[in-house]
């Protein structure tokens, strides 16, 4: 469980709004339920985090948008995770990472978008807890290689 909430705390900083529509419509689905939690910090509240007329960024990567799905029981992590598999198995994106290990499934696809920028599509279930991590922004498959990197030493 430690190691659940210390990757959806690392991934705070590198991220973003969705611009995925099956991924946005999912998080309008379930913004009001009770046991999920939906963070989505649009471009411009990461404008306003970052102080008029900047960008939200880290390093030398730019953050566009934000947003976070979690379910914390069984029933709304057992929903979450049908809805994300269909989702994913019909969109063009390339596998940076597929692990499982100890009963934690980790999944992570990007994808390259229009100017530069890349979308981050990050799945993350663990016992009866989902997590879906959607960014978009100027980053790099470094980075997200950085990221992996400490991910692994959790």
């Amino acid at each position: 469980m430690k190691r659940f909430i210390t990757l959806i705390l690392m991934l705070l900083p590198f991220s973003a709004m969705a611009s995925i529509p099956e991924i946005e419509a999912l998080a309008n689905n379930y913004s009001s339920t009770d046991g999920v939690t939906v963070v989505n910090l649009t471009g411009e509240m990461l404008k306003m985090a970052g102080g008029e007329g900047s960008d939200m960024t880290i390093g030398d990567e730019v953050i566009d948008s934000l947003l976070v799905i979690v379910a914390e029981n069984d029933k709304h992590a057992k929903a979450i995770t049908k809805k994300v598999d269909k989702i994913l198995g019909k969109l063009d994106l390339q596998t940076i990472s597929d692990i499982n290990v100890d009963g934690t499934i980790v999944k992570i696809y990007m994808k390259q978008l229009a100017d530069n920028k890349s979308e981050l599509v990050m799945f993350v279930s663990e016992d009866s807890e989902t997590a879906l991590i959607n960014i978009t922004g100027e980053f790099t498959e470094e980075t997200m290689g950085e990221l992996l990197n400490q991910i692994g030493d959790i």
